[in-house]
C-alpha cells in the first residue's frame, strides 16, 4: 500500500467529507481573498495565506467548489504574491542595510525562499520533490 493511501484525505468518505464542509470552503474562500489584496500592504497576511496553502493544497484535498480557485490556480496565486513579499522585504533591506546583517531577517528571507520553492514544486509541468527541510523560520512545526 503507498503511503499516499494512508492519507486522511485519500479516501472517499473523506473527500466527501470535506466537500461538504462549510467551514472548509469558507476557509478557502479567505485564503483565496487575502491572496489577492495588495502586497505593499499585506505583506504578513498573504505569507500567512501562503503558508496555509502550503500546508493544505494536496490532490482532493481543496474544495471543488464553482466560486474558490482550482487548486493550481491558488498554488500560482500564492507564489506571485509570496515573490511579491520578498520584493518588498529586499526593499526594506536595501533602505536599511543594517537589516540584512540581522540574523532573524536572514532566516526571513531563507524561509521564504523555501516557502516558494515548496509551492514551485506544486506548479511545475514536471513534479519536483518537495524540500525535506522545513521552512527555516517555522520550526519544529513542520516536523511534529
Amino acid at each position: 500500500m503507498k503511503t499516499s493511501e494512508l492519507s486522511p484525505w485519500s479516501d472517499e468518505q473523506s473527500i466527501r467529507f470535506l466537500s461538504t464542509f462549510e467551514s472548509w470552503a469558507n476557509m478557502a474562500h479567505l485564503i483565496q481573498t487575502t491572496l489577492k489584496q495588495d502586497p505593499r500592504k499585506y505583506p504578513h497576511q498573504i505569507r500567512a495565506a501562503c503558508a496555509v496553502v502550503i500546508m493544505i493544497c494536496r490532490d482532493k484535498l481543496w474544495p471543488e467548489r464553482s466560486d474558490l480557485m482550482t487548486i493550481d490556480d491558488v498554488v500560482s496565486l500564492a507564489r506571485r504574491q509570496l515573490a511579491q513579499v520578498k520584493q518588498q522585504f529586499s526593499i526594506k533591506a536595501r533602505i536599511n542595510p543594517e537589516l540584512k546583517q540581522n540574523p532573524k531577517f536572514r532566516r526571513l528571507l531563507d524561509s521564504i525562499d523555501q516557502e516558494m520553492r515548496i509551492l514551485e514544486s506544486r506548479v511545475a509541468e514536471e513534479p519536483l520533490d518537495l524540500p525535506q527541510e522545513p521552512p527555516a523560520s517555522w520550526g519544529q512545526f513542520w516536523s511534529d
